[in-house]
């Protein structure tokens, strides 16, 4: 992955800000990197003791310095997904930021990947607060726990804006 890290950030930057329309690359690198997530050999995930976690932190590569470089730019694919249209997006996208949010173990990373995720929730576009709430359901189901302090957040915006979307009501940023 030290060599595909860069490249991986720099398409994704892309994806995120330009009209980059490349279907199949796109899917290939959230594979990727939701693969390479979830087999990570150690890492600060992990529960091990103490000296097997020294032991194993030399070869983990997800730690909380690169995992910080690709987490925003990964909450950023969420209106590339419904931009594009990618269909297999749908259930990709939301597998990679599950296997991100796993390797994860910075309160602060979590913190602002769920408060990033959420911010698309204030889109005029309903498919994208739509995706934005699947996405956000199946970050909390799978790992409730760790999100749990960040709970009198979500707890306050997300039913607020589900409460919004059922009534059909367009503005949502209050």
């Amino acid at each position: 992955m030290s060599f595909l890290l860069q490249p991986f950030t720099e398409l994704l930057g892309t994806f995120a800000t330009s009209s980059a329309n490349d279907k199949t690359l796109w899917l290939c690198i959230l594979e990727t990197l939701a693969k390479s997530f979830s087999s990570d050999d150690g890492g600060e995930s992990r529960r091990e003791s103490f000296i097997q976690h020294l032991k194993m932190l030399s070869s983990a590569f997800w730690r909380s310095d690169k995992l910080r470089q690709i987490a925003p730019l990964l909450v950023k694919q969420v209106p590339v997904c419904i931009r594009h249209g990618i269909a297999e997006g749908k259930t990709m996208l939301p597998s990679c930021l599950d296997a991100l949010m796993e390797a994860v173990n910075d309160d602060a990373l979590l913190k602002t990947i769920n408060l990033d995720l959420l911010m698309h929730t204030r889109s005029d576009d309903v498919r994208l607060r739509t995706f934005t709430l699947t996405c956000s359901e199946t970050l909390w189901r799978a790992h409730g726990g760790k999100l749990l302090g960040m709970s009198n957040m979500s707890d306050i915006h997300v039913p607020n804006v589900i409460c919004r979307l059922r009534r059909g009501d367009d503005n949502i940023h209050s």
